[in-house]
Order: C-alpha cells, then structure tokens, then sequence
C-alpha cells in the first residue's frame, strides 16, 4: 500500500477561520496567533462545518478491493477508481490477509489459479466486466480520494479504532500521520496507535 497526500488546501485554519468567523461577525479576529487555540475551540462545540471547507487529494494504490469497498462507505468522499472493466486484471498484485497465509499458505495457488481462469475467459472472448466476477476480492486497485477535512476526522475515528479491519486501519494509520506532519493541530485530538 502506497498513500501520497497529492494536493490540499494551503492554510487550512486560515480557511476555518474565515469561515468560522463568518458566523459571528468576526472575520477581522482571524489572526495567525490565535487560529489554533480558534480551532480546538470549535472541535470542542462539535462545530466542525467549517471543516468542510478544507479540502484534501490522496493518492492511494495497492488495496484491495475489500478495502475499497470499505472506503467507499465514507460517501461525503470523492473517489475515481480504476476500472476492472477496462484495465485488465490480471497484472495487478494480490493484498494478501497476513492471518490467511499463517493458516495456510495454498491461498497463494488459489489466487494464481483464479487469475489464470480469468486470464482464459478473456482469451475466450468474454468480455473483461464478466471475467472479473471470477477474481477474488484481495485483487489490488488504485484510486484517487478527495475528502474533506470533517469527513477525515470522522474517517480517523472510526478506522484507527482497534476493531477496524487490518488493511483499512493500515491506511489511516499513514494518512493520519501524513496529516499530522504537514499540520499538526488538526488530527491531535484523535489517538493513532
């Protein structure tokens, strides 16, 4: 799994700020020297729409479908997604479950045997949208993700909580310290270990 923050909103407690402020006539006290302490006070009130003004592009490639899947259930994202219809499956790396290959390494002959299956549909003329429904759910994609800023925060609760599934809570593990790095303030209240 490889995540890449590709683009963001440059200032984004400046943009809370402003936004924020709107609400109570306040605009012209949108100082640098008092965002911060601004916006933890609006984490506290559970005021978080100006948060969704604040914008973020990720670049995610080698989950699997399951994860995807997963992922897509946070709507308030955006998502382009390659395409099993077009692109052809069969090159693209397996995600494998760690606890499945402890258990029993013949998952690794299964996925082969699954590829080369959809391999020959292909080869036989059906068409790729048919042929995927053989493959398995670990099969690897990439997308691209647009979320904002609220829908992160809510994305980080759920998903780094110890329940969440391995590979999902693997991937918001890295965007949470990605984010983290780059703007510190945003995420300190949401605990990732």
């Amino acid at each position: 799994m490889e995540i890449k923050l590709l683009d963001c909103t440059t200032d984004p407690l400046y943009i809370i700020g402003k936004c924020a402020r709107t609400c109570y006539q306040s605009e012209d006290k949108n100082l640098p020297n008092v965002r911060e302490d601004f916006y933890r006070g609006l984490i506290k009130r559970e005021h978080e729409a100006p948060l969704e003004f604040v914008w973020t592009i990720w670049e995610v490639n080698g989950i699997s479908r399951a994860c995807a899947a997963q992922l897509m259930r946070h709507r308030l994202a955006s998502y382009c997604m390659e395409s099993q219809r077009y692109c052809n499956a069969s090159e693209k790396e397996f995600v494998y479950p760690f606890k499945a290959l402890e258990a029993d390494d013949s998952c690794v002959d299964f996925v082969r045997k699954c590829k080369d299956f959809y391999k020959k549909l292909i080869e036989l003329g059906v068409p790729r949208e048919d042929a995927r429904y053989f493959l398995p759910i670990g099969i690897s994609c990439n997308l691209k993700m647009g979320m904002n800023l609220r829908q992160i925060r809510n994305f980080m609760k759920l998903r780094l909580d110890k329940s969440a599934q391995w590979e999902i809570r693997l991937m918001a593990k890295e965007m949470h310290d990605i984010i983290s790095e780059k703007w510190p303030v945003l995420l300190e209240d949401i605990k990732n270990d």
